[in-house]
Order: structure tokens, then sequence, then C-alpha cells
């Protein structure tokens, strides 16, 4: 999660759990650790000794092929509880534990909705490798800031792509609120269905970027600068309010007293 510079973290965990982080000393170092971790492995990283790493597959989902030279760590203490725990991730195509990002678009989120923008939520799709970020506005956005879609995403844009959180998004499908952004059919549909082909699309050129998306080219990887795009899923400014189009659902396309009688007898025709 992205904290503010110089932020101690364990400050920051006890703030979300209401209560003091119990920490204790190290056994060979001079720091504080968890006093209710699983595993605690301790040491120094070598300034002058580098050894082979990789490859590691990472969080795009496919194999690594280099191994490059890192910073040696020699372990001086290796402490743990009784029958401990170790967490263990293999990267691998979608979804896999190490598709994270809930923390990141909650400081995206945070960061939208004080830039004074109508946002009602965001979301990462994990089906996705974490490649989507999903950002809803409120459905009278519109008649709220009376500015066009373009500017609205150039608006979103500038602010996820310049920040810590959103260094790792290179994508954004912009789209309204009654969307269920959590489920990744609806946003499969959302952008099939109004993205203009050639209209629906607002590039930021050469923002940071994390280096690990497979279509970067080699100077991209290196340079961590590389394209960006929202993807204009909105609908309002192209509808009077009264004509927008309504998903035709079951609650939306059909009377209230048909819709009663359906489920009434729902069960009893033999349907769970």
């Amino acid at each position: 999660m992205p904290l503010p510079e110089n932020a101690d973290e364990s400050h920051f965990v006890g703030a979300l759990f209401g209560e003091a982080l119990q920490v204790v000393p190290a056994e060979t170092v001079d720091l504080v650790v968890s006093a209710t971790a699983e595993i605690v492995i301790e040491g120094h990283i070598a300034l002058d000794e580098q050894v082979m790493e990789g490859p590691m597959n990472e969080y795009p989902g496919y194999n690594a092929f280099d191994a490059s030279p890192k910073p040696l760590f020699p372990v001086s203490a290796v402490t743990y509880r009784d029958d401990a725990i170790l967490p263990v991730v293999a990267a691998g195509p979608p979804v896999e534990e190490d598709h994270t990002g809930t923390m990141h678009v909650a400081e995206i989120l945070y960061q939208l909705r004080d830039a004074g923008l109508p946002v009602a939520s965001t979301w990462f799709s994990y089906e996705s490798a974490p490649h989507w970020l999903i950002v809803s506005v409120r459905a009278e956005w519109h008649e709220t800031l009376n500015i066009h879609s373009g500017e609205l995403a150039r608006r979103i844009g500038d602010i996820v792509f310049t920040g810590k959180a959103g260094f790792g998004v290179p994508k954004v499908l912009l789209v309204e609120d009654d969307i269920d952004i959590t489920d990744v059919n609806e946003v499969v549909w959302a952008f099939a269905t109004r993205a203009h082909p050639e209209q629906g699309e607002v590039h930021f050129p050469a923002k940071p970027t994390a280096a690990l998306s497979v279509y970067l080219d080699e100077q991209e990887q290196h340079t961590y600068r590389a394209g960006k795009v929202i993807y204009n899923c909105l609908l309002a400014e192209l509808f009077p309010p009264d004509k927008r189009p309504v998903k035709g659902t079951f609650e939306n396309g059909w009377p209230a007293d048909i819709q009663r009688r359906v489920l009434s007898n729902w069960r009893p025709h033999g349907y769970r």
C-alpha cells in the first residue's frame, strides 16, 4: 500500500486495527519486529556482493526467462512461532494471489474525490492481471460538472497516472455507476458496448509505468515511461436524462405486477 513518505508502517497498521502493533527487538539487527509474526528473517543487504536471481514469473502472468544480479542478503537469524505458516505465491495467469491492488484503488478513490470529481467507486479487474483499473462516476456527472466526457477522462488520468498508487495502471475503463465494477462480466459488456471505436480513447503519452507488461518495448522497460490510456465508456452526455440507455434487466424491463407474479411462482414452477 502506498504510504506517505517517511510514514512508519507499524504505526499505519496500528491505525487500521485501532490499536498499537505489539513489537519486540530483533535478535541480531537493531530493529523491532512484529511480536506475532509467523517467521522473522534477519540479516543485512550486502553493498559489494551480488548473486544471480531469477528468473521469476510476475503478475502479468507470463513465464520469465532472464536472471539478473541482485545484492546478497546474508541471513544472521531466523525466528518463528510454533507451527509457523509460510505464505507462498507462484505468479501465473489470473486470478492468482499476487493479483492484488485493493489498497491502491482505495488510495486512488481518495485522490479522485479529494480533487472534487464525482467518482462513485474504483476497482481493479483481477481477471485483467491488474492491467484494467475501473473507475465509475455518478450518473449525474454531466449535469454536475458541465464538461464533456473527454475532459473528465483527462482530469482523472492526470491524477491516476501521476501518483504512486497509479504507477502500475496502464489502462482505465471509465463507466457510470449503473455498472457493477466488481463484476467482470458487466465490465466487459460496458467496454464492448459503450466505448466508441474512434472517439472512445484518451491517450497519455510517456507516463511513469511499471516495466513488467509484456507489450512494452526495451526502451519503455528501461526508462519506466510508456503511453497509458483511458477507455471512455460514458453515455450521459450523449442522451438527454430521460432517454439514456437502461439495462434491459428483469427489474427494468417488466411491469411491477408481472415481476411479482413471476417471483411468487418461481419456486412452485421448480426453479431455485
